[in-house]
């Protein structure tokens, strides 16, 4: 049986919900707590959540709700754990709201499109934060919020929807290319700059793969996402093969070594007892990276959900 998630602290007295953001959050509570079954809960909301916008008939109404809709969304993502039905149920009802080819409201001369998810990568953008790179924010509940927002924008990525494409380049910048620098970055810093890296890679690995051979036309914000780190600069170009390469041999290469500060070198595979939990668990994202990036260069299209 599926666990409920209050929701409740979504609404404190001291903070109160606007009006609209109080029907987003009832249509998000009322489905998922209607039905344990993430598939017909996320045909629910999506069914609910596009009536709700077409009833506006009006571009001005629905440019002031787009925003309401999307601070409810990261909220609710954000206090419910990564592998509860619950996390899924909502990907699944954006998905199948940015999958509409239509119009968001039924009204001639405007650009309001579903499959765009109007203002949602900027509204993320402002809220999202590496906190692997700022001590003061690497605490508990912000690990959890970086790892669950961090996968919910992975899996928006299509072939048709790459907003969130610079958010990964900076992930796998911060694993890879960022050597240890701050003396508060332990092994448990370095697992949580693992885990995003390769929930990204498994999430996008074959659009990251496409994007390494294409140009296009970037903003200030993602230029500076998608540079490369310390340990990259002056080797290769942000777009390239070589940093591809790069990313695979960094991992490949943690996979033999990953016992070498525990029993030194020359032994590729250390027995598991032998090695610390966190080494272990570092070992096993590396591996899911590499398989990632197999599937990638496979030539499937789309984006990778093994």
């Amino acid at each position: 049986m599926t666990t409920r998630i209050d929701l409740s602290p979504l609404k404190p007295p001291s903070q109160p919900l606007t009006p609209s953001q109080s029907i987003f959050l009832s249509i998000f509570d009322n489905a998922l707590t209607w039905s344990p079954n993430p598939q017909t809960a996320s045909t629910q909301i999506a069914y609910d959540l596009r009536n709700l916008f077409i009833e506006t008939r009006s571009i001005s109404v629905t440019q002031g709700l787009l925003p309401d809709l999307w601070k409810i969304l990261l909220d609710i993502l954000s206090i419910i754990p990564i592998d509860h039905p619950w996390q899924h149920a909502v990907i699944i009802s954006i998905r199948r709201l940015q999958a509409i080819p239509s119009e968001i409201v039924f009204l001639p001369d405007h650009n309001l499109f579903w499959c765009n998810l109007p203002g949602l990568s900027e509204y993320f953008y402002s809220r999202w934060q590496d906190i692997t790179e700022d001590q003061s924010l690497y605490k508990v509940e912000n690990i959890n919020l970086h790892t669950r927002l961090t996968s919910f924008a992975s899996q928006l990525l299509s072939p048709t929807y790459l907003n969130f494409l610079p958010l990964c380049y900076q992930t796998l910048r911060s694993a890879l290319e960022t050597p240890p620098q701050l003396s508060w970055q332990t092994n448990s810093v370095y697992e949580t700059k693992f885990w995003v890296a390769t929930e990204v890679l498994v999430r996008s690995a074959p659009l990251l793969f496409r994007d390494m051979t294409q140009s296009p036309t970037l903003t200030t914000q993602s230029e500076e996402m998608i540079s490369v780190g310390p340990l990259c600069q002056g080797n290769f170009y942000e777009r390239s093969i070589e940093r591809w390469n790069y990313w695979r041999e960094k991992m490949s290469r943690m996979v033999k070594g990953i016992g070498g500060d525990v029993l030194g070198k020359g032994r590729d595979f250390p027995p598991p007892e032998e090695v610390s939990e966190i080494k272990k668990r570092i070992f096993e994202l590396c591996l899911r990276g590499l398989n990632a990036i197999d599937y990638a260069e496979g030539g499937r299209e789309g984006v990778s959900d093994p």
